[in-house]
């Protein structure tokens, strides 16, 4: 009498993982270019790049200063990301410092996630394509809170386990290597007056 593992096995052979509608690729797409707007618009503010923060406001120094800086906040925090976006589309330089910190940091979660679903695919496991999660800038992490895939059908086995849990891991690290390679031979030596403020706890 055949065992459980190699009904199940047998089992899993014969299916055939879910494909993705058209209608799922374009959700998953959505998801992705917003979380590329929010992450270039992120890599170009602190702690990341140098564009200032609220550059015309002056530091509170009573309490009654401290509240209306922080109720107004808000109007503030729009302000700055409306200004920031209008210097990415006006300075070319702070376009491509924010293009390549945004399509390196999601090459990485890409190739990540993308690890995943692949050997959720060569073991007939049904997942979904990666979803990607944007966060407003300077509110969480780099402008995402990265990203997963959901997997909706039994494990076939424990090496399918280790495989599948392993190979994202391993991915995200292969799409690492070529990044920062690139980023150790093109970063900029920073000035003596830069290396100063931070090392007295300032960014700038």
């Amino acid at each position: 009498m055949p065992d459980l593992n190699s009904l199940t096995n047998e089992l899993f052979d014969r299916r055939e993982a879910m494909r993705p509608t058209l209608r799922t690729w374009l959700k998953h797409s959505a998801l992705l270019l917003i979380a590329f707007l929010t992450v270039t618009i992120a890599g170009v503010l602190p702690p990341f790049n140098a564009v200032e923060i609220f550059p015309n406001v002056p530091d509170p120094q009573t309490w009654t200063e401290i509240y209306q800086f922080i109720f107004s906040l808000p109007s503030l925090y729009v302000q700055l990301i409306f200004s920031t976006i209008q210097k990415l589309l006006t300075d070319f330089e702070t376009f491509i410092y924010g293009v390549k910190f945004s399509v390196s940091l999601l090459a990485i979660l890409t190739a990540h996630e993308a690890g995943h679903y692949v050997a959720c695919r060569l073991y007939r496991v049904d997942a979904t394509l990666p979803y990607f999660i944007p966060l407003p800038p300077l509110i969480g992490p780099a402008g995402t809170l990265g990203a997963f895939i959901k997997i909706v059908s039994p494990m076939p086995s424990r090496r399918a386990t280790f495989d599948i849990g392993v190979a994202g891991p391993i991915a995200g690290f292969i799409a690492l290597l070529p990044i920062l390679i690139f980023g150790l031979f093109t970063m900029e030596q920073s000035s003596p007056e830069a290396a100063a403020a931070l090392a007295q706890g300032g960014l700038y």
